[in-house]
């Protein structure tokens, strides 16, 4: 039902714009895509439908919007557990308000922002969280409607400055497939926070960001600052229950986001021959949440541990368990759950991300397009685990002798393809053939951290008149089997031979 009014509330949206004779544009296509190792059929959603509507109410006053309708293969096996006959999601990406006011504009509403001077992989641009099936795609696809206000204006006494502000009511976070064989990008079933585990509420979930940016002959120089709870989740603690001698016998995770501060510097220097474009972000990260926030049932006789700051950082319960036998008369490895322990981590993070691109066209249509990414963490604290014996949570083990909640740290925010790498460098060639209406694509994912690790694409795309293009390419992803947990290695699958045919209106 919720579904059909969505998809009536489109129509009656799409005939009054073109009673308005407001302005539409935007594309249909059909995406198809087979593994390169067995030509089995890559069933990941596209989107089938992606409309543009601008409606100008007056000369000060405008309405936009960006639908898109995603579209799945349906699986030979739906039909089994599901009778529902539809098989798309109608997406609302933006729909806003936009006013002009003297030298400045004013939106409203949920938008797709974009900050940053290099392409595509910037790790200042974080307005908007992230939508990670469409992450080895590329392209403006990759971004999350934001409901925000923003606020653009030229302060004209600071010279040729253009001041940025945009603030968010609510916490905006990334989407992650889950469980999904067909993305190699994503999160095991079991390991999921939804699944079986706690996740802890945001405190404040409200999010802004400023930026000035001046523009100069050859280029231009541009500050910002952004304060927001990370776009994807950490682990911020675990209950322990423990049996008398000490044992870890079980342990739950807790989950959340960490706040995170970011401070950054963009500039695009333009030459004769050739652009040069920097950005470079610091994040200061510290997860918000206490021990006491992990919630134990059934507490009696709190034992609190408190860190270097005097914060609580473990506390520990005795409670009864409905033990029929006294646990005093009991010995260490035959007495069961007695105890329950909330630990929490309290990381505090700072690190840091810089991204470096050179653009330079050639002659007979050729173009270079590189880029050089690293993602560093310059300081990481936290609360050490106060047992001795080794932790077991579903899909993953911790040793407690050589165990680092560093090693499992993955940033909330900043440039997408961390998640996969902490540096690479990024190629793009680019050769058109007019006569032909034919261009040639060429692009290269190069790991320059832990392995040898590549992924490598050919790409053809082909005019054909009236609004219609064809594309047509190959993938081929390259891992490194001298190194376990690998992320190249679990993208291998993802190598693969995609079409799509694309009306553009």
């Amino acid at each position: 039902m919720i579904k059909n009014k969505y998809l009536l509330g489109l129509i009656l949206f799409v005939s009054t714009a073109i009673a308005s004779s407001t302005g539409l544009s935007g594309q249909v296509e059909y995406f198809y895509m087979t593994r390169l190792e067995n030509s089995q059929l890559v069933n990941i959603p596209f989107r089938l439908l992606d409309l543009n509507v601008q409606h100008q109410v007056s000369d000060n006053f405008n309405i936009f919007g960006n639908i898109g309708i995603e579209y799945r293969n349906r699986r030979d096996t739906d039909f089994m557990t599901d009778s529902n006959l539809e098989d798309f999601l109608l997406d609302i990406r933006e729909l806003y308000m936009s006013m002009y006011l003297g030298d400045g504009e004013i939106r409203i509403g949920k938008q797709i922002h974009s900050w940053g001077s290099v392409d595509e992989n910037s790790p200042i641009d974080n307005l908007n969280a992230y939508d990670y099936y469409y992450l080895l795609l590329g392209g403006a696809e990759k971004k999350l409607g934001a409901y925000s206000l923003a606020y653009d204006n030229y302060l004209k006494f600071l010279g040729d400055c253009k001041f940025s502000f945009v603030y968010s009511p609510m916490h905006n976070t990334s989407r992650i497939p889950i469980n999904d064989p067909d993305y190699p990008i994503g999160l095991p079933e079991d390991s999921s926070p939804t699944a079986n585990t706690t996740i802890l509420s945001d405190l404040t979930p409200d999010e802004y960001g400023l930026n000035f940016k001046w523009s100069f002959d050859f280029g231009d120089v541009s500050l910002s600052h952004l304060s927001m709870y990370d776009r994807n989740f950490n682990l911020t603690g675990i209950n322990l229950y423990t049996n008398a001698g000490g044992n870890v016998l079980n342990a739950v995770p807790f989950y959340s986001y960490r706040l995170t501060d970011i401070s950054n510097i963009g500039t695009v220097l333009l030459f004769n021959d050739f652009t040069l474009a920097f950005d470079y972000a610091y994040f200061n990260s510290e997860d918000q949440n206490m021990a006491e926030d992990l919630i134990v049932p059934h507490p009696t006789s709190p034992t609190v541990f408190v860190d270097a700051n005097d914060n609580p950082a473990f506390i520990e319960f005795e409670y009864e368990t409905g033990i029929e036998d006294d646990p005093e008369t009991l010995d260490e490895d035959e007495s069961i759950a007695i105890g329950n322990g909330n630990i929490n981590f309290g990381e505090k993070v700072k690190y840091s991300q810089f991204a470096f691109q050179f653009e330079m066209p050639f002659e007979n249509n050729f173009k270079v397009n590189a880029q050089y990414f690293k993602h560093e963490i310059n300081k990481y604290d936290y609360n050490p685990l106060p047992v001795s014996d080794d932790i077991n949570i579903t899909n993953l083990t911790i040793d407690i002798d050589s165990f680092s909640l560093e090693n499992l740290f993955i940033p909330g925010v900043g440039t997408p393809y961390a998640m996969i790498t902490s540096e690479a460098i990024l190629l793009n060639f680019e050769k058109g053939f007019p006569d032909s209406d034919l261009i040639v694509d060429f692009n290269a994912f190069i790991d320059m951290d832990r392995g040898s690790g590549k992924l490598l694409s050919l790409e053809f795309e082909h005019d054909l008149g009236d609004g219609f293009e064809l594309s047509y390419g190959v993938t081929k992803i390259l891992g490194d089997d001298s190194i376990e947990d690998y992320n190249f290695n679990t993208m291998e699958s993802f190598s693969s031979f995609r079409s799509r045919i694309t009306y553009y209106f």
